[in-house]
């Protein structure tokens, strides 16, 4: 698709937490998890010009849960699980 009038500027803008975020009914908060998050810049949806993954690390530790339903597996991957019990 071709545009007759294009122009190009130069912008910059600042991403804070919340624009990573969603939702966390647990606490009731915005929460960012770490991960890899890609952001794209284009015309429309389908025409995508520029694109940067950025990567984000998490301060904020989640509450734990745990209940009887809870599997090994999945309490060894929390670190506050392991140190309470190997205690």
């Amino acid at each position: 698709m071709k545009y007759a009038d294009r122009e190009e500027k130069e912008v910059s803008f600042t991403l804070d937490r919340r624009a990573f975020a969603g939702r966390n009914t647990e606490t009731g908060d915005w929460y960012a998890e770490t991960g890899d998050f890609r952001i794209e810049t284009g015309s429309f949806s389908r025409d995508i010009r520029l694109s940067e993954t950025v990567r984000i690390l998490s301060a904020t530790v989640l509450p734990g849960h745990c209940d009887m339903n809870a599997i090994f597996m999945d309490l060894m991957k929390d670190s506050r699980a392991v140190r309470e019990l190997s205690d």
